[in-house]
């Protein structure tokens, strides 16, 4: 008889599945760098606004609806006559609500925005590793994504709601590729929460989780982003403004009057905007956006296709600001641009690239930073101005004087501080209201070039103002029949 026959069976082991490695947890690494983004960018936006340099548009705007939401006054803003859902249809804005009726201040605007953007490279480095695999491609990943211009124009220029939606992108598309397609899809519909043209955000997403793991969720995702879509832009908004036309198509006029008219326009004679794409600022800042992500997506031309709708919408706008991707109106598409990268990198080409996919683009997004980042010595309008400390508290001082809830005009640096209260105007708009405020520094800030400022300004003593308050360039006038 075989000596196998008597032997005890042999009885194996369970063989241990090693998680992948985008599934491996216990590294603190980008949670570090996710706060440490956070805390810096919080840092410069506060700064930024407590040295008068912020804007009435946006940050006054959101400022003083979110206060009247907290206040019990709805979603409503002096600067348009209808709610404010029927100009911008942006729900996350409420979720503010509650931390304005414990103490009211923008700056819980910055900081939920500030731990947008640098957390967003938590679902970031997963996402990078279950694509790509490896420690260094999730470093790659996460430092392009901070490096993006983009994310520093918006970081660098008040408060825009559709900077929450960043993370949701990255984690969405985790949810793509991990199978879970709850979380695809709830993640997925978080940018139409965050702004009326977060649809085409959602429908890059759905886009990206079909081309790269062929998920059926993700078509549902991608027909629901234009769906909702339409349903906001043609339908809801326009009950909301009660039938008035919202002056952003004033942005594609030359395309048509109505937003039927434009997409009318866009199929039957391309030849008008297909010029505005290759022309200034257009072309280079599409140019700019793909250089910044190291010309990677153009490696998965199905996954840079999803990336387009979003780029297209700015692009194609007569606003020269919008259509260079400058101020926060080239961040929408920054996540996608970031992923589609990653999936440059996971194709076949991508691969047999080797070391060259990181150095590409991690070298892209600094190079490109360095050229069209907000700097305090760059140039133009995203240059980030810090300086002003010496003046802040001669300068609130000042302000104090104006009492609680009364209507004020201001100019826009000040505005910033005095928009919790119902009525606000932006000079030379307001004045005959009973307290304005003047910020001589506006001449370096470019608000000089509003047309009257000066003019209305000059024109405050002749109208029964009398000046009640100076300190740190600030001075606060009042109507004396009013006192």
């Amino acid at each position: 008889m075989p000596s196998g026959l008597l032997s005890p069976p042999r009885v194996e082991a369970p063989a241990v599945e090693t998680p992948p490695a985008g599934r491996r947890r216990g590294d603190a690494t980008p949670w570090v760098l996710g706060g440490t983004a956070a805390v810096a960018l919080f840092a410069i936006a506060a700064v930024r606004w407590s040295t008068f340099h912020s804007t009435t548009y946006d940050l006054a705007f959101f400022d003083q609806v979110v206060w009247n939401a907290s206040a019990g006054h709805g979603l409503r803003s002096s600067f348009v006559d209808y709610s404010f859902f029927g100009q911008h249809f942006e729900p996350a804005l409420l979720l503010f609500v509650p931390l304005y009726r414990a103490h009211a201040t923008p700056l819980w605007l910055f900081a939920g925005q500030s731990l947008a953007l640098g957390l967003a490279v938590v679902p970031l480095w997963a996402l990078a590793r279950e694509w790509v695999g490896g420690r260094g491609a999730a470093v790659a990943a996460c430092t392009a994504y901070l490096l993006q211009v983009g994310v520093a124009r918006a970081a660098g220029f008040d408060f825009h709601t559709e900077t929450l939606a960043v993370p949701f992108v990255f984690l969405a598309l985790l949810g793509a590729a991990r199978g879970r397609t709850a979380l695809l899809l709830a993640a997925g519909i978080v940018p139409l929460l965050c702004k009326e043209d977060g649809a085409l955000v959602t429908l890059g997403i759905g886009l990206l989780a079909l081309a790269v793991h062929r998920r059926r969720a993700g078509l549902v995702l991608a027909g629901a982003g234009v769906a909702a879509g339409a349903l906001v832009t043609l339908v809801l908004m326009p009950r909301l403004r009660a039938g008035a036309p919202g002056d952003l198509i004033d942005r594609y006029r030359y395309l048509g009057a109505t937003p039927g008219a434009v997409v009318e326009h866009l199929v039957t004679t391309p030849q008008s905007w297909l010029g505005h794409l290759l022309s200034t600022p257009a072309g280079p800042a599409m140019l700019l956006a793909l250089a910044a992500v190291g010309l990677l997506p153009l490696l998965r031309p199905v996954a840079l296709a999803a990336c387009l709708p979003v780029l297209f919408l700015a692009l194609v706008s007569a606003d020269t600001y919008q259509s260079g991707l400058r101020l926060q109106y080239g961040l929408p598409a920054v996540p996608l641009l970031v992923a589609a990268a990653l999936a440059g990198w996971r194709s076949r080409t991508g691969r047999r690239l080797g070391r060259a996919a990181p150095a590409l683009l991690v070298g892209g997004a600094a190079a490109t930073w360095l050229v069209a980042a907000p700097l305090p010595w760059g140039p133009g309008p995203d240059r980030l101005d810090l300086g002003g400390l010496d003046r802040v508290a001669a300068a609130d001082r000042a302000l104090g004087r104006i009492p609680a809830g009364v209507p004020v005009a201001a100019s826009g640096s000040l505005l910033t501080h005095l928009s919790e209260r119902p009525e606000i105007w932006e000079l030379p708009s307001g004045v005959g209201v009973t307290w304005v405020a003047v910020d001589s520094a506006a001449q370096v800030t470019g608000q000089s070039r509003t047309a009257g400022y000066w003019t209305a300004v000059g024109s405050l003593p002749g109208r029964g103002y009398r000046r009640v308050a100076e300190g740190g360039g600030v001075t606060v006038w009042t109507l004396s029949e009013r006192r």
